[in-house]
């Protein structure tokens, strides 16, 4: 499976979100790059009008970019872009899997299919501004998708544990070392910066007459690295990835002992309820 053979909704879904995490990464970038900037201008030996006035247009900046973010949502529609996807990319495997509400015969299937992206479309219309227009001409019901509903219960399993399960596990897994090592890495900044920023200010206590106080920028740079560390939540996604891939290691074994349709379909609703945390937690972060 690749994405050319899931909805032409979710390559558009994919695609925003990959553009709006970008374009937020930017402003979270763009805001505290002009903070540290500013303050970092505030350390020139001999002030003058330029110099204040390259400070204060530094601080400008910021203030634009944190309006434009909030006139933009670039977060929202990120979060929501990203729990669209996962919705279609999990009603396309029920479909592909002849899982409930898809255990139906073919006609009535492609129905309830095209009638679950409809309603998932409706209440995402927001996200128009968004989308790609390329796959908009797409195929919704993908020819592979019509394809591997008509394999024979032996070559689902086998399809479903090759492009679902393994695909899903080793992803989690990759993201939670990622995540794990990312978090790790950005803590010790913040306290580097924090050491950095309380010998600072010592060095002002013990030497009066020292001209080159960096206090204020390091803070400023901490407070920039912390908003970074919340906005990215490592710590809470490593765990709640490390704890999802054991979750589908344990459901994996279920695999071997599935002889019948009805069996598939109870064990991929169960998979997909598994799998569908991902998208629940960045609807989640939506609301929030």
């Amino acid at each position: 499976m690749t994405d050319n053979d899931y909805p032409a909704l979710y390559r558009s879904a994919d695609a925003a979100s990959e553009s709006t995490k970008t374009g937020h990464v930017a402003i979270v970038w763009g805001q505290s790059g002009c903070l540290i900037l500013g303050a970092a201008v505030g350390l020139w030996p001999s002030p003058s009008r330029i110099i204040a006035f390259i400070a204060a247009l530094l601080f400008l900046a910021s203030l634009a970019v944190t309006i434009f973010a909030r006139t933009q949502q670039f977060q929202q529609s990120w979060y929501q872009a990203r729990a669209l996807a996962e919705s279609i990319k999990t009603t396309s495997w029920l479909y592909m899997m002849g899982a409930d509400p898809y255990n139906v015969d073919d006609v009535s299937a492609a129905h309830v299919f095209r009638a679950t992206l409809t309603q998932l479309l409706e209440d995402n219309r927001s996200l128009g501004d968004h989308f790609e227009s390329t796959p908009a001409a797409d195929e919704q019901l993908t020819p592979r998708m019509r394809e591997v509903r008509e394999f024979t219960v032996g070559d689902k399993v086998a399809f479903y544990r090759e492009y679902r399960i393994n695909d899903q596990r080793q992803w989690y897994t990759q993201q939670a070392t990622a995540n794990r090592t990312q978090g790790k890495l950005w803590f010790r900044i913040l306290v580097a910066l924090y050491l950095l920023a309380t010998v600072s200010v010592l060095i002002r206590v013990a030497a009066p007459g020292f001209k080159y106080y960096a206090s204020g920028l390091l803070a400023v740079a901490a407070s920039s690295v912390l908003t970074w560390i919340q906005l990215k939540r490592y710590s809470e996604i490593a765990a709640a990835y490390v704890l999802t891939s054991h979750e589908i290691g344990i459901i994996q074994q279920g695999l071997g002992s599935i002889t019948g349709a009805e069996q598939l379909s109870m064990f991929v609703a169960n998979a997909e309820n598994a799998f569908s945390r991902e998208h629940t937690q960045w609807a989640a972060r939506r609301r929030e």
